[in-house]
């Protein structure tokens, strides 16, 4: 132990790797290649537009979660990682469809901020931040993603009786 006290002006504290985490690297590794790959491979034949790696990624977290909850012994970083691209993902993908006079960088902020809390509370377990986060992200849904119109747009009837209405007098 003293041999790492002396002679040393910094420590960064290693961690060595534990067998759990390389068991779980590995295979999510293949994991998210083959789920892409054979992704990547219906979308060609079926002529489809979906995300190859977005469903290797979220398809590999799903089965680390159902493996974690059946018991079997899963890195929770590693789940939390991967969230965490998805939550990034989901972000930049539905930016596409914001209302108009939505701001994308306020939905990234605002939908990032909310789903990393979501993630963290299934990564720790914690039913009361997975539900905060969780119910933060469903309720902004409706505010960037519906325009407001103030007022109904105008038929072609209710502008040609309006024409007639200004020309009447004159």
């Amino acid at each position: 132990m003293d041999r790492y006290r002396y002679g040393r002006s910094w420590n960064l504290n290693f961690v060595p790797m534990s067998p759990l985490s390389v068991y779980s690297v590995l295979p999510s590794f293949l994991s998210i290649l083959l789920i892409t790959a054979i992704v990547w491979r219906l979308n060609s034949i079926f002529g489809k537009r979906i995300c190859p790696i977005c469903v290797g990624v979220s398809g590999t977290w799903l089965s680390l979660l159902a493996a974690r909850a059946a018991g079997l012994p899963v890195d929770p970083v590693l789940i939390g990682i991967l969230m965490g691209g998805s939550v990034v993902g989901i972000a930049y993908q539905a930016e596409r469809y914001l209302a108009a006079a939505r701001s994308p960088l306020a939905w990234k902020v605002w939908f990032m901020t909310a789903g990393f809390g979501l993630v963290y509370g299934i990564v720790r377990e914690s039913f009361v931040y997975a539900a905060i986060g969780g119910a933060l992200v469903v309720c902004s849904l409706p505010y960037f993603f519906r325009s407001r119109q103030l007022q109904p747009p105008e038929s072609e009837a209710q502008k040609h009786i309006q024409e007639k209405l200004k020309n009447c007098c004159s």
